[in-house]
């Protein structure tokens, strides 16, 4: 019977949940960037091209089925738009299950990173400007294939026209709402443990974006040299101007400011423990007195662009929840000698004092499914 809880025990302690706690999933996406970071630049470009050659064909895929439907873009282009992004996640799906280098979710991911101290600026200024010349490369590489191949229909010289021919704010906003999507469908597919639960995660933001029109420059550079090289008037000039440097910034905005930074805020600066509470989340963090904590020099952790690692605000609050559990056992149960010389209780075991300390924001429940 012992054998048997256990393995029970075990086997439940062992196991990982469906999906992780938002928390948890801050912290693996810090991890991931900071592996991004500090990734040899060659490693980087070579992954980057491949992640390029995915997104690539998930856009020729969109092109070449849901452009070649006679008719309904002029009829029903709602359809059309849907079609379009039903279609174009399967890109994405692979550059996240083969580990491949993409420029605009690193956007969100080394910021992260970055943020907690776990990346510096060189590192992450080596990861976007190598991985978005891989990415570059990788769908030049697809699209000038397609046409070779005569893969396409013409609709995609039209495809590749209208977006040169957007005003430079409007592309940059669009970009802004595009990677939105794009890095929230990585941020969810990194707190899923199984490959469909990833790939849910993914299609229904990245079809979003798709179907309303948005503006993703790693996507562009595939679509519009397509368009280009089957004979749209556009020139390099265009493409550069009219489409990759306000759909590149962004892109930067979508990732950095709507997903990395109030995440970041969010399960580092508000959660009410270290600070007391999101109301004074800037505020300095609480001391740690040395001669009452006599930790290493590296309790403090590296110090970010948003204030000091979450390292040290762990080990102060698990120091204090040591504490609480200390003296409630204190409190409650005292052995004192009985009548006969044997021991008796001193104290009342009700039902409140088996349950674990709790600091009243829930970190007892968070815990849990974080771990």
């Amino acid at each position: 019977r012992t054998t048997q809880v256990r393995s029970t025990v075990m086997a439940v302690e062992g196991s990982s949940p469906p999906l992780k706690s938002p928390a948890a999933i801050l912290d693996g996406v810090i991890a991931a960037g900071a592996a991004k970071a500090a990734m040899p630049p060659m490693k980087i470009f070579v992954l980057g091209i491949i992640s390029g050659c995915h997104i690539a064909f998930g856009g020729m895929l969109s092109l070449s089925i849901a452009g070649d439907v006679p008719g309904l873009g002029e009829d029903n282009p709602g359809l059309q738009r849907l079609l379009f992004g039903a279609l174009f996640p399967f890109g994405l799906m692979m550059t996240v299950a083969t580990g491949a280098e993409l420029f605009t979710s690193s956007t969100a991911y080394v910021s992260a990173a970055l943020f907690e101290g776990k990346a510096t600026l060189r590192g992450l200024a080596k990861s976007w400007a190598v991985t978005y010349l891989g990415n570059l490369v990788g769908s030049l590489l697809v699209a000038w294939l397609f046409a070779v191949g005569h893969v396409l229909p013409d609709s995609a010289k039209y495809t590749a026209l209208a977006k040169v021919s957007k005003p430079w704010e409007q592309v940059f906003v669009r970009a802004i709402l595009a990677n939105w999507l794009v890095c929230l469908a990585t941020w969810m597919a990194a707190g899923c443990n199984s490959l469909g639960a990833k790939m849910v995660a993914i299609w229904f933001p990245i079809s979003a974006f798709v179907a309303m029109g948005l503006e993703h420059c790693i996507a562009n550079m595939s679509i519009i040299p397509v368009g280009m090289l089957l004979g749209a008037p556009i020139s390099v000039l265009n493409l550069v101007v009219d489409n990759l440097i306000p759909a590149t910034l962004g892109n930067v905005v979508g990732g950095v400011v709507a997903v990395a930074v109030p995440y970041t805020l969010a399960f580092r600066y508000c959660d009410g423990d270290a600070y007391g509470g999101c109301a004074q989340g800037m505020r300095a963090p609480v001391a740690i007195d040395e001669a009452t904590e006599p930790l290493s020099g590296r309790h403090v952790g590296r110090k970010g662009p948003l204030g000091d690692s979450a390292s040290a605000r762990r080990r102060v609050r698990s120091r204090d929840n040591s504490a609480k559990h200390r003296s409630t056992a204190d409190d409650v149960v005292s052995i004192s000698p009985g009548p006969g010389g044997g021991g008796q209780l001193d104290g009342q075991l009700d039902g409140s004092s088996m349950l674990p300390a709790s600091n009243g924001h829930g970190d007892a429940a968070a815990s849990t499914m974080a771990a």
